[in-house]
């Protein structure tokens, strides 16, 4: 109600009591967002939709195929689901564009390592060159934030610019042990592989299926061993 009568203070403070009453939720966190972008508190607002991804991207990765058409995947539509709707993904993508957008113009140079890597995400899809060049122009900054290097590489690869990804991975080393997990770069590195020698790319991507579903055995075994030991205490 306060919302609609445009006392955005007046609103933040009540999904903030409702937030501190009923824990996190997407939903109250969207609201919280909302009232900051229409105070023109764009960094607040980003902040609060930065979370809002974040936990969708933690709590629902597979049933939303978060993140699989990045890394290369088919993934079919998820639906208008009541999931998709409970996280609030769709309106803080939405909103994190807007936010963006409307924050004070500033040169590319001016901008914060964070909001310039946002930036270069949230407007791939409409301007991909523009987002390259951003992604590329933060790996010769110091600090950069940690996401561009495997960002940029997974992009290179949707986009199917594998000789670029290589030439970045050449040109960099020193960051794929820091940046890249050994699942990423195999995978990457699989990708890379397959457009010259595509049998060699077959076997590592049978590794890497191979190594995921050695992880999977070992986490399950570990998860019947606690089961039975919780059992045996229940009993006891």
């Amino acid at each position: 109600l306060y919302f609609q009568e445009g006392n955005y203070e007046k609103a933040l403070e009540r999904f903030t009591t409702a937030t501190h009453i009923h824990g996190y939720q997407p939903c109250l966190a969207y609201s919280i967002a909302l009232c900051h972008y229409q105070m023109h508190n764009y960094s607040q607002a980003l902040k609060f939709i930065a979370d809002i991804i974040d936990q969708g991207v933690q709590n629902h990765p597979a049933e939303l195929s978060i993140g699989m058409a990045t890394e290369g995947m088919e993934v079919s539509s998820v639906g208008n689901t009541r999931l998709l709707r409970e996280t609030s993904l769709v309106e803080a993508l939405s909103a994190a564009s807007e936010a963006l957008t409307d924050m004070p113009p500033r040169l590319e140079e001016e901008l914060d390592p964070v909001t310039l890597h946002n930036q270069a995400l949230i407007n791939m899809d409409s301007n991909p060159s523009d987002g390259f060049a951003k992604l590329q122009y933060l790996l010769s900054q110091n600090p950069f934030p940690p996401e561009t290097f495997s960002n940029l590489l997974l992009l290179y690869c949707k986009y199917e610019y594998y000789d670029l990804a290589a030439d970045v991975l050449a040109e960099n080393a020193h960051l794929t042990y820091k940046y890249l997990t050994q699942y990423l770069y195999d995978y990457i590195d699989a990708l890379i592989t397959q457009q010259t020698a595509p049998m060699d790319a077959y076997n590592k991507f049978e590794a890497i299926s191979n190594e995921q579903i050695n992880e999977l055995r070992r986490l399950t075994k570990r998860m019947n061993v606690r089961f039975s030991f919780f059992t045996k205490k229940k009993k006891n």
